[in-house]
């Protein structure tokens, strides 16, 4: 899932200043270069797909910026010139101009180059410069909030734990906090997204909590969340499925409840003694699908040593183009997506309990099951490179006996 976050937190930045004539011209530079990106990145369905886009987004960018040099221009045009020299990967010169520009009293685009600026500062490792930064930023609307979570949790906080530690990035993802507000909204979708927005640092702060091995605390800051919210928020039963994804490990894995699949499947108890990877996903999910090739080479390596793969998923109402389908025909889409991805274990049907009991907060969501039947670790997202070390966990736990 990291692609599709980081993909989210360049769209935040993008849509940030719709606010491009004649050259150098920053209004109608940025106007023609968001334009581009939009359709660039609107297609974009894998990794591969993104990092294309993304090289030819800099190019298109670099085009825009030659022979502009952002200590010279309007201090008061450096916030536009700002996220040019960004796209373009040029975060010296971005950093400089987003510097200038903040160093003036306009006003128009000022959060955009905050947030710009913020992504600058970790990228560079400028860590020291990030807390004085967010103390500055002041969202005044849902949609900033959003957009403020999206840069501090999937780009800031980790560069923020790697140069200072665990506690100084919950510090950090805590001085965001500050800005949701929940009381006091009485349009439902902007409460939506408030709501989202304290899920988002709550998830970060989970997250950061697990890589250190404290479930205590991990658990702490999820309640800490919970009593903010409204108790009939939908976001109340998030937290709840979150919570039972720390709970989990090292637990007896729970069956699941199927309605009806694909292959043979007689229950998870029916395959103790194996070790079992349980695969949520859905049809329309780019990264599940870009993780099978991996799936069917590690199924098909050590199926005979004992690995069983159980994949899971539920209906949507759709499959492709195809729009307000009944469960019956959702079904029957399967079995073409089965044999277009060459999938070789069950695929089963059943409702969203399973994901909730298991914590499924994104896909694909892996549960990796050992020989007693224990939930031994959740691999969620993918990637090539998270794969590899993924693999190796699953060999060990093969060589157990």
């Amino acid at each position: 899932m990291k692609f599709f976050m980081r993909t989210a937190a360049l769209a935040a930045i993008v849509a940030g200043a719709m606010a491009f004539g004649p050259a150098h011209d920053p209004v109608k530079a940025l106007q023609d270069l968001q334009q581009f990106a939009q359709k660039e990145y609107s297609t974009v369905k894998s990794q591969e797909a993104f990092n294309a886009a993304q090289v030819r987004v800099a190019a298109k960018a670099k085009e825009l910026v030659d022979g502009v040099d952002p200590a010279k221009v309007d201090a008061k045009e450096c916030g536009k010139w700002a996220q040019i020299f960004e796209m373009a990967k040029m975060p010296s010169e971005a950093t400089v101009a987003a510097e200038r520009y903040l160093g003036t009293t306009e006003n128009e685009g000022r959060f955009s180059t905050q947030l710009t600026l913020l992504g600058l500062y970790a990228d560079q490792d400028k860590t020291e410069k990030i807390s004085d930064l967010i103390e500055k930023v002041q969202p005044s609307n849902p949609q900033e909030m959003m957009s403020l979570v999206s840069v501090t949790a999937y780009q800031v906080v980790g560069k923020i734990k790697a140069a200072k530690g665990v506690t100084a990035a919950i510090n950090t993802l805590d001085s965001v906090q500050k800005f949701v507000k929940l009381k006091g909204i009485s349009d439902p979708k902007d409460k939506q997204m408030e709501e989202s927005a304290l899920y988002g640092l709550a998830s970060a702060k989970i997250d950061l909590y697990k890589e250190a091995n404290k479930t205590k605390e991990s658990l702490i800051a999820l309640d800490e969340a919970v009593k903010i919210l409204d108790p009939e928020s939908k976001m109340v039963k998030r937290f709840a499925t979150m919570r039972n994804q720390i709970t989990l490990i090292g637990t007896a894995a729970p069956e699941i409840k199927v309605e009806r699949g694909y292959g043979k499947f007689a229950g998870l108890s029916s395959l103790k003694g194996k070790v079992v990877l349980v695969d949520f996903f859905a049809h329309w999910c780019g990264p599940c699908k870009a993780a099978f090739p991996d799936m069917e080479k590690l199924y098909s390596d050590f199926h005979d040593k004992g690995l069983e793969i159980v994949g899971y998923t539920t209906y949507y109402g759709y499959f492709g183009k195809e729009r307000g389908l009944a469960p019956d025909a959702e079904f029957a889409k399967m079995d073409g997506f089965i044999k277009d991805f060459k999938l070789p274990w069950p695929i089963q049907f059943g409702d969203r309990s399973a994901f909730e009991n298991y914590g499924v907060t994104g896909i694909p969501h892996v549960a990796v099951i050992d020989r007693t039947g224990k939930v031994r670790d959740l691999h969620i997202g993918y990637s090539p490179e998270s794969f590899a070390p993924f693999r190796a966990e699953v060999e060990k736990l093969l060589s157990e006996k």
